[in-house]
């Protein structure tokens, strides 16, 4: 049966009396793409798909027709040699546009420009490594329709290979799957592409195997009593501050004014989950904002200069480059064999209030989980470790 065909669509008659011309497709069902073309029946041969001698200019008109017929001919070979699941809508798109079908990487590089536009700066960054990562493994134009089970299984290959650890592989394959399900939303790619495990593709690839689990470091209670008598500088005030605000992230800390300080309470967006938090302050935070009263912001991070996100970003990058190293160096003074950095004050946070008796539930709210499972993970490891630390002692 014939795949394409041109012919005189006589269920529509315009005006003039004349019917319209259509490219009729036999895929998936008769489809038909209107052409700017139009015949009396005597005047074209339907079985040929062509005008007869007796039409004006037939000779030419002729041509135009043969131009369509070997344009749509190439769009469909297209399917065929990827192996590809015919889409009309996509068939359509380039049939009358000229353009070819969206890449994987023009998919990343609209993500990307989008959370640009969007303040979203993290996002942004995250698809651009991502991006970056697949392109060292495949250079040239990546189609969607070639990413398979064997093309992500082939990628996880190379990503070890490169060093990368489970965690990373995780991240860059999760990302190129936000990716593609981006791209079938908007209709670059069909459903039935998915290489990814779904519900209707239960072989398909997963990368749950990759997921590597969390490196709780918490510093111990006799450890963290000799980081509070130690001598305090900026960046262990920050540390503390975090400590003692319920483990709140550093580029929340950044963004705080006096504003956020209501009576006894400090109120503020946590930036990762959008969610509202206020939290009393204790004698000891309190203290530690007294030393920087007088700025724009409650800690002197940022300042007027800053007016980007992305300006704010880079800033808070170079800062937090800098907090790394001294902690660590006053780890290394006071002999504390953990890795000491500012993450790690939220973790010591988590850790005191499971040792104090504080129920798994509301360290999900002073932690600021969505999940409870993620806060349930959390406290697991940190239990393991505390019975690694215990079996040291033997």
């Amino acid at each position: 049966m014939q795949l394409l065909k041109i012919k005189l669509f006589k269920s529509k008659t315009h005006r003039n009396g004349k019917y319209p011309i259509v490219l009729q497709l036999n895929r998936a069902g008769y489809r038909r793409i209107f052409l700017p073309l139009e015949a009396i029946e005597k005047n074209f041969d339907d079985n040929i798909g062509r005008f007869r001698k007796n039409e004006d200019n037939y000779q030419q008109k002729n041509m135009i027709l043969h131009k369509y017929e070997i344009t749509a001919q190439r769009i469909v070979d297209d399917y065929l040699l990827l192996n590809k699941p015919f889409d009309f809508e996509e068939f359509k798109q380039r049939f009358l546009t000229g353009k070819k079908s969206v890449t994987v990487y023009d998919m990343f590089d609209s993500i990307i420009q989008e959370n640009r536009a969007k303040d979203k700066i993290n996002n942004s960054e995250a698809y651009k490594v991502a991006k970056q990562s697949l392109m060292k493994f495949r250079p040239g134009n990546v189609a969607f329709q070639d990413i398979d089970y064997k093309f992500l299984k082939a990628y996880e290959k190379h990503l070890f290979e490169r060093g990368v650890n489970g965690g990373g592989a995780n991240h860059y394959i999760r990302t190129l799957r936000a990716c593609y399900r981006e791209a079938m939303k908007r209709g670059y790619v069909h459903p039935d592409c998915y290489p990814f495990r779904s519900q209707l593709k239960p072989n398909g690839y997963t990368f749950a195997h990759l997921k590597t689990k969390r490196k709780v470091r918490a510093i111990n209670l006799e450890d963290l009593q000799r980081i509070k008598d130690f001598t305090t500088g900026f960046e262990l005030d920050l540390w503390l501050f975090s400590y003692y605000g319920g483990g709140i992230n550093l580029w929340d800390i950044a963004q705080l004014k006096p504003a956020n300080i209501y009576s006894e309470y400090l109120h503020y967006v946590r930036s990762k989950t959008g969610e509202e938090f206020t939290i009393k302050l204790r004698d000891e935070a309190k203290e530690i904002l007294k030393k920087y009263e007088g700025s724009e912001y409650l800690f002197p991070i940022l300042s007027s200069f800053h007016v980007t996100m992305q300006q704010k970003k880079d800033r808070l990058k170079k800062v937090a480059k800098k907090i790394n190293k001294k902690l660590r160096d006053i780890a290394k003074q006071l002999q504390i064999d953990v890795r000491f950095t500012f993450h790690t004050a939220r973790h010591t946070m988590a850790s005191v209030l499971l040792d104090r008796g504080v129920d798994a539930v509301t360290i999900q709210q002073v932690m600021g989980h969505t999940d409870l499972k993620t806060t349930q993970g959390y406290l697991e490891s940190l239990k393991k470790s505390a019975v690694d630390d215990a079996l040291m002692v033997l």
